[in-house]
């Protein structure tokens, strides 16, 4: 084993200490035995004594050597100030330790400590784990405090918490009982008061510890109480008028009392800060206020203005907010009020109130927002509805007499006038309108004693001709060809005739029985026509009887459809196909039935028309007057005697679509006034919506919009067409 470094030794091998007498001394001399400066440091570690405690029973000087040269030696003075085992009495080995950092070397010295009794109480030891507290008002805290006996005597001790008030304390002092050498934990409990109980500062507080001897010994903490609370602010009252008394001519200040309760734990100065947009004459008294912490103060407001001599009830607006000189707690609850003062003018306002109000009636009474407004609109049942092909106008015909053209775009915006003018005003009512298919620019009338009118739709009161076969032989059908060459009239003798109306703009007069092209009578009184879009060749009927057929014009013969035998009083109304489509035919009776049939067999084979779907447009089986298919076949619009507009889908195979749940795909769109019926229905489609149009015995004209169905087959189908 090699030799160690450091030379040591002590000046005692034994020694006694007494606590309470005077300490106990011993000296440890270090010699350095290496080649290099050095220093050293020096512990006295005592047996039974856990190494990680603090060494403070007792005092070594120096607590380092400086740097010793080869060959030197430094001088340690050890000073027993306490017993190393807390109530011990009699021999512990004390091992003396001295290393080098340096040399990482050690050696170490025993020495025999013989402890004696002690001599009378000694102090105890105080602790608080935790010096620095922080609560808020209605908080409960703990404070713990330890308590170390280092005497080898019990101690009986009580313990007082001094500094904080006593009613904030589950208990102000405690008695113990300390074992000699022994530690024990003990805990006061303090129940923060409210916020005005309990004012935001720190507050001092110090342990004590008497013996029964009177030997006490103390330990210093701080609590710290944080802020808490608010500032309440009401107004009282929150609105005031100006004059109080309504039939007071003179104006006389009014008062806001603004009441400030300092609820908090915190002294405050509050200002009062007004503002208006208005010309309010505003005194605050006083403009600052000081709040005590649970004081409440008021802060009076008065406020003057000026009254117009006419006009309405002016309500005014005064914005009154505080500023508080501790913002900690931020502003008062709430930080700001809006106070309302109600100015009525020196002048009533009920004359002129009336006198608005019968100016604005005369105003709707004579614009065309008014329903029975004569300068506006039909004043009797609307007979027959027709949009053009861009869909942007509409015309319609009435028993009025006369023939109206609307804007479509009018229809959904109440500040637009969809009216654009009368183009006729005759002597007989007007039972179908149609544009010519060609242009547009030309509108051709059915009227109640047989005549067919035709107006220039360009110009104002133009009329270019009438046509007339038999006096008083009501015109209920009109149907021009797509060329617009010719035109078909319907009659309710049962007389079908068509017409040749090729003009220019030097040949525009139809006048005369020149101009018919060829007729049929058939036996029954007609109702309605259609030209399918067949190379013009075929032309539906129908009427009295349940009675429809198609007439072939290629060879006049003439092609019965099955429809169920009817009586004198059952009428087929209505009847419409579409463009696309032109072998599916849509038939409404009176029965309430709407009836969709596949032509093709009949026409191209010689065979009997089919029922692609037939069904009641409503439960208890009302007329069905009119129906109208879109160019795709994709919807059918029906209106009748129920007074309501349905739109109804369809599939690409002629039938009524339906939703998921397996309900019709169909939707009300409109209803007349009173539920008076319908008399005629148009359906168009135009980019992503269906619009449908209808003329109504209440003397009506509306438009609806609904979206298109494009998750449903037909449109589906459609779309794909057009994309391809």
């Amino acid at each position: 084993m090699s030799q160690s470094l450091i030379g040591i030794s002590t000046s005692l091998k034994e020694l006694t200490f007494q606590p309470g007498s005077l300490p106990a001394n011993f000296e440890v001399n270090v010699v350095n035995y290496s080649d290099k400066f050095v220093s050293f440091q020096l512990e006295v570690i005592a047996a039974g004594v856990e190494g990680n405690l603090k060494h403070d029973w007792y005092v070594l000087s120096p607590e380092i050597s400086s740097k010793k040269p080869p060959g030197d030696s430094t001088k340690f003075i050890v000073q027993i100030i306490d017993t190393p085992l807390p109530g011990f009495v009699g021999q512990v080995n004390l091992t003396v330790r001295v290393f080098s950092i340096e040399l990482q070397q050690e050696n170490r010295q025993l020495i025999r400590l013989t402890v004696l009794q002690g001599l009378g109480e000694v102090a105890l030891k105080l602790k608080l784990p935790i010096a620095e507290f922080q609560a808020y008002p209605n908080q409960q805290i703990k404070i713990p405090v330890q308590l170390e006996n280092p005497g080898q005597k019990p101690a009986n001790v009580i313990l007082h918490l001094l500094g904080i008030e006593s009613a904030w304390l589950i208990e102000e002092k405690q008695s113990l009982h300390i074992p000699a050498g022994d530690r024990i934990e003990t805990a006061f409990l303090c129940q923060i008061p409210s916020p005005i109980e309990a004012f935001s500062q720190i507050y001092h507080f110090t342990v004590e510890a008497i013996q029964p001897s009177g030997l006490s010994s103390q330990i210093q903490g701080n609590l710290s109480v944080l802020p808490k609370g608010e500032v309440e602010f009401r107004c009282n009252p929150k609105q005031h008028r100006i004059p109080k008394n309504f039939l007071s001519f003179h104006s006389k200040p009014v008062n806001y009392q603004l009441e400030f309760e300092n609820a908090s734990n915190l002294d405050q100065i509050c200002r009062v800060v007004v503002h208006t947009e208005e010309k309010v004459d505003c005194q605050i008294l006083p403009e600052e206020i000081n709040l005590q912490s649970g004081m409440t103060n008021q802060v009076n407001l008065e406020t003057k203005v000026k009254r117009p001599w006419f006009g309405n009830e002016k309500k005014l607006l005064i914005e009154v907010a505080s500023e508080l000189s501790d913002r900690r707690l931020g502003n008062t609850e709430p930080a700001r009020q809006i106070l309302i003062l109600k100015v009525l003018p020196r002048i009533p306002t009920w004359l002129l109130a009336i006198v608005l109000a019968l100016l604005a009636y005369l105003l709707w009474w004579s614009s065309w927002l008014n329903p029975d407004n004569p300068y506006y609109g039909h004043q009797k049942a609307v007979n027959s509805v027709e949009f053009n092909g861009l869909v942007d106008d509409l015309i319609s015909g009435s028993n009025d007499r006369t023939t109206i053209l609307w804007r479509v775009d009018g229809f959904f915006n109440p500040f637009s006038n969809q009216f654009v003018r009368r183009i006729s005003n005759r002597d007989k009512a007007v039972r179908v309108v149609r544009y010519r298919p060609v242009d547009n620019n030309v509108m051709a009338t059915g009227l109640e004693n047989g005549e067919i009118q035709f107006w220039r739709l360009t110009q104002i009161n133009n009329l270019i001709g009438t046509l007339s076969y038999q006096k008083d032989d009501r015109v209920f059908g009109l149907e021009f060809t797509p060329d617009s060459r010719s035109l078909f009239s319907a009659h309710g003798s049962g007389l079908v005739l068509e017409w040749d109306t090729t003009f220019t703009k030097r040949n525009i007069n139809f006048s005369g029985n020149e101009r018919l092209l060829r007729k049929r009578q058939f036996d029954f009184a007609i109702s309605h026509i259609k030209l399918l879009n067949l190379e013009q060749k075929y032309l539906v009927i129908s009427g009295r009887y349940n009675q429809a057929v198609i007439w072939d014009l290629s060879n006049d013969k003439v092609i019965k459809i099955p429809y169920p035998p009817g009586g004198q009083d059952d009428y087929i109304f209505a009847v419409d196909s579409s463009e696309m489509v032109p072998f599916l035919l849509a038939t409404a009776d009176n029965q309430g039935y709407i009836t969709l049939w596949d032509l093709e067999k009949c026409i191209l084979q010689k065979g009997a028309c089919e029922i692609r779907d037939r069904w009641l447009n409503t439960k208890v089986g009302e007329s069905v007057r009119s129906v109208a298919l879109t160019s795709n076949a994709c919807y059918l619009a029906s209106g009748g005697d129920d007074g309501k507009v349905r739109l109804w889908a369809l599939t690409s195979d002629g039938k009524r679509a339906k939703e998921q749940n397996g309900e019709d795909a169909k939707k009300e769109v409109d209803r007349s006034d009173e539920n008076k019926a319908i008399f005629s229905v148009d359906v168009k489609t135009i980019e992503n919506h269906v619009l449908i149009a209808s003329g109504s015995e209440d003397t009506q004209v509306r438009v609806k919009t609904q979206k298109r169905r494009f998750d449903l087959n037909c449109e589906m189908q459609t779309k794909q067409n057009t994309e391809n």
